[in-house]
């Protein structure tokens, strides 16, 4: 009696921790698939409203990635706000979101993570000095981790090439997709 008590309280443990390693890694993962790390570096706010929809759709995909960093890297008068203020919109809508999708980041996971970046464009030399953002890149670079950081580029280059100046260990974890266009011209010291 005392022998099948035993095996069924280590039965109810294994089960347990199994169940508690699943939700722990579910976070990360992706139907057994390790979820991308980005960090997204965008102009939100800025020139135009392009950065604002692509916010939209990245917080309707929040689930598919783990979004390590919101920074603002503005030209014009985008801020980091602009990211909270898109965030605040989210957490409004999460409770009827979440009924078709439980797995959406949460509203202050995203918070947590949004950071300012370089407000004026780069001097000549490409860099300036360090910005929040410019150092978030660093830390999460530096995470360590079995796949590279994507930093995707959806403005100004300022925080990345400050990075890169700061940290040029980073080159190796990280891997950048930016999203040109006329920041090609706004951007160029960087």
């Amino acid at each position: 009696m005392l022998k099948k008590y035993y095996k069924n309280i280590i039965g109810f443990i294994l089960v347990g921790m199994v169940g508690f390693m699943a939700v722990a890694q579910s976070n990360n993962t992706i139907k057994g698939k390790l979820k991308p790390r980005i960090v997204v570096s965008s102009d939100i706010g800025g020139t135009d409203p392009d950065d604002f929809q692509s916010m939209i759709h990245l917080l309707m995909y929040s689930d598919l990635f783990q979004i390590e960093g919101l920074v603002s890297s503005p030209f014009g008068d985008g801020r980091k706000k602009h990211f909270l203020d898109m965030i605040d919109l989210y957490e409004k809508d999460f409770p009827k979101l979440t009924k078709h999708n439980k797995n959406l980041t949460k509203p202050n996971d995203l918070r947590e993570v949004c950071k300012q970046g370089a407000i004026p464009s780069a001097p000549f030399k490409g860099y300036d000095i360090p910005t929040e953002g410019s150092e978030w890149i660093i830390k999460c670079a530096k995470k360590k981790s079995n796949q590279p950081l994507w930093v995707l580029v959806w403005g100004g280059l300022e925080d990345l090439a400050q990075a890169l100046h700061d940290a040029p260990e980073i080159e190796k974890n990280i891997k950048v997709y930016w999203i040109g266009g006329p920041n090609k011209k706004w951007s160029i010291n960087a």
